[in-house]
């Protein structure tokens, strides 16, 4: 008798690997698609926190930050979808105020907070 060779894959063999090859394939495109979306999310987050330090450094200058401006947008500087408020509380120390702003973006947004000194309001010195 003679023997019968095997010299391929059977249909279900390949079937099988098809199956396989097309469930990695689908595994690996929700990865980047993963991967892209929390670029995206890192992405405005970064764009959201440097605005929200661009606009607390511009408070530097200002005399009294609870007479400043406590809310706006960033159409300056090219954002005009962004908008930031800002949150000035007394830090207990005198002369130093706690400012927060805040930059959002839709249902996304950062918070930045920085110590600002306020110089004291002088009256006359009777000289």
């Amino acid at each position: 008798m003679r023997s019968r060779r095997r010299l391929g894959f059977t249909l279900i063999e390949m079937m099988v690997t098809a199956v396989l090859v097309a469930i990695a394939i689908v595994g690996v495109l929700g990865a980047i698609r993963a991967i892209s979306a929390a670029d995206l999310r890192a992405r405005e987050a970064d764009l959201l926190q440097r605005l929200a330090v661009l606009k607390l450094n511009e408070f530097g200058p200002v005399t009294n930050p609870q007479t400043a401006d406590n809310k706006g947008d960033f159409t300056d500087q090219g954002y005009a979808d962004v908008q930031w408020s800002l949150e000035v509380v007394p830090s207990g120390t005198e002369n130093l105020d706690e400012l927060t702003v805040t930059a959002t973006r839709g249902e996304r947004s950062q918070t930045v907070t920085g110590l600002l000194f306020v110089a004291p309001t002088t009256g006359s010195t009777g000289l």
